[in-house]
Order: structure tokens, then sequence, then C-alpha cells
């Protein structure tokens, strides 16, 4: 397992998602408006800020302190294990940003995004500690092949509340899983002492992970109250452009 070989299938499972991104853009601004592209981008970035706090800086704790030649299906069995701490934290918190921002049904579709948002990032981390980024590639395309169609038939019968694409979003988080109860099933023994290494060093970094995010998308979360959601939707449509560059 070659580690440029891995940074390669990395790279290009987030350009598939950073294309993917910016064609679903297009879809959503033509047949929501900015309005409802607007309220969208701010439930998918609570979504990515909540799912950022359940992941407890694993992504880069874990490949630091990884044994090396570390396997993927142990890799993938770590990640898990290492995020197993925060879930009812993660729940929680789920549920108030839910009944703050996104009362009603939108709350479900905020925690499906935010468990599709964590099971990604696991796969990914997994992916990078064990230099085998081809699975998480292929993952990937799945994912984000799945996400296209269902927004292309979202925008072809003209569907212009939030949810419904809130709700494909959160599909996107079925294939990782997938690859995840697959593997874990031949996944080698545990080794605890890495893994209370990583859960320490995941929690130090966290503050600073979170930090950036807000830094980097505190427009996201702020404009609905400076402006409106009509607003952020045209602020989002040019972001996204910015973005893939």
């Amino acid at each position: 397992r070659s580690p440029v070989a891995a940074a390669a299938h990395l790279l290009a499972g987030q350009g598939v998602v950073a294309v993917v991104a910016l064609l679903v853009n297009v879809l959503a601004a033509r047949t929501m408006g900015p309005a409802g592209r607007g309220s969208l981008a701010f439930l998918l970035q609570a979504a990515y800020v909540v799912g950022a706090i359940g992941v407890a800086g694993v992504d880069r704790a874990y490949p630091a302190t990884a044994a090396p030649g570390v396997g993927l299906s142990t890799a993938t069995r770590d990640v898990a294990r290492l995020r197993g701490w925060p879930p009812a934290c993660t729940a929680l918190l789920v549920a108030v940003v839910g009944w703050l921002v996104a009362p009603g049904w939108s709350a479900v579709g905020l925690a499906g995004m935010t468990v599709a948002t964590v099971a990604g990032v696991g796969l990914r981390t997994a992916a990078a500690a064990s230099s085998s980024g081809a699975t998480f590639a292929a993952s990937a395309v799945a994912g984000q092949g799945a996400l296209l169609a269902g927004c292309a038939g979202l925008a072809l019968v003209g569907v212009s509340d939030p949810l419904p694409w809130l709700a494909v979003y959160a599909a996107i988080g079925v294939p990782p899983l997938l690859v995840w109860a697959t593997l874990r099933r031949s996944a080698a023994p545990l080794d605890p002492g890495r893994l209370a290494t990583a859960r320490r060093l995941g929690v130090q970094v966290l503050p600073a992970t979170l930090a950036t995010m807000v830094a980097l998308r505190a427009d996201r979360l702020m404009l609905p109250w400076l402006a409106s959601f009509g607003q952020l939707g045209l602020y989002v449509i040019v972001a996204t452009l910015t973005e893939l560059v």
C-alpha cells in the first residue's frame, strides 16, 4: 500500500464530492430559489458543525497514532470504537440544534445528515491511516452518484421544500455505513493503549478543529440572522464555485 496511491484515491474522492456539490448547487438554486437554497445551506452547515463534535477530533488524531501497517478493517473498527464515546452527547446536540433552527421533520433530516457526515469522515480517516484509499474513493463515488441522481429527480419534479433535499443528502451516509459493517467483521483485535492516546489527542485538537470550521463557515451561520435566507442562498451559489477552485 503506497501512501502516494492512497493520497491519489483520497483526492479523487474529494474531487468527486466537489464536482457533485457544484452540480447539486446549480440544481437546488434553480429549483428552490435563493430562499430555499439558503435554508438548505444553513441546515447542512449546522449538521457539519454537530458532526465535527461527534467525530471528536478522531479524524486528525487516529492517523497520527495508528500502528504502522494497520489494515483497513482494523482501522475502521478502531475509528468506530473511538467514535463510540460521544453518541449520547451528539444526539443531544442534534436535538438541541434541531429544536432551535429546524423544528419538526427538519430536525430528523438534520440528525440523518449528521450521521452521514460522521460516517463519511470515519471511513476517510480509516483509509488515510491504513493507506488504503480505494475503498473510500469507491464509497464516495457511490454516495455522490446517489446524491446527484436524487437531487436531479427532485429538480425534475420541481420540489422546492428544502426537507426532501436534506433527506437525499442524508442518504449519502448509506455507502460508508455498509462498508463499515462489512469491514468490521474481519477486523483484528484492538490496541487499547493506542486508542486511549488517539482519544486524548482528538479531544485536545477538537477546539482547533471547531474554531477553523467556524472561522471558514461562520458566514453561512450568520447571514440568515444578519440578512435573510434568500441572501444566504445567493451567497452560497458563489461560495460553492470558489470552494471548488
